[in-house]
């Protein structure tokens, strides 16, 4: 009988929990939204905190990025296909594409941008 009383309120903290918890996305999620459709966004933090330090499009040709940002990526989104270049290589990003903490990785070699 113990255990029938259970477990109601067992479903009860559950349905409460799940109801009322506050929503586990993080603002560095959130703010990747604000990089528009046809765009690759790049931030300097290793997150996509705040607003993008500079965005691409591919109507812009293969560009140098800014002196803030050259060799130093920390993240970006990819709303479209683009390649990033630098240290003789080059990456292919397409839309839907991100990463962070790419400082890590090829973020501290790009030096521009360019379409594939």
């Amino acid at each position: 009988m113990r255990m029938k009383k259970a477990v109601p309120t067992v479903i009860a903290g559950l349905v409460s929990l799940v109801c009322f918890a506050p929503p586990l996305v993080t603002s560095a999620v959130a703010d990747r939204g604000d990089c528009n459709s046809r765009e690759v966004c790049f931030w300097t933090g290793s997150t996509h905190v705040g607003k993008p330090q500079w965005r691409w499009e591919p109507g812009n040709g293969r560009m140098e990025l800014p002196g803030s940002l050259k060799y130093k990526v920390g993240a970006f989104q990819a709303n479209t296909k683009a390649c990033f270049y630098g240290g003789g290589e080059t990456r292919v990003v397409n839309g839907g594409d991100f990463r962070v903490k790419y400082t890590n990785d090829f973020g501290s070699r790009i030096d521009s941008v360019g379409p594939c």
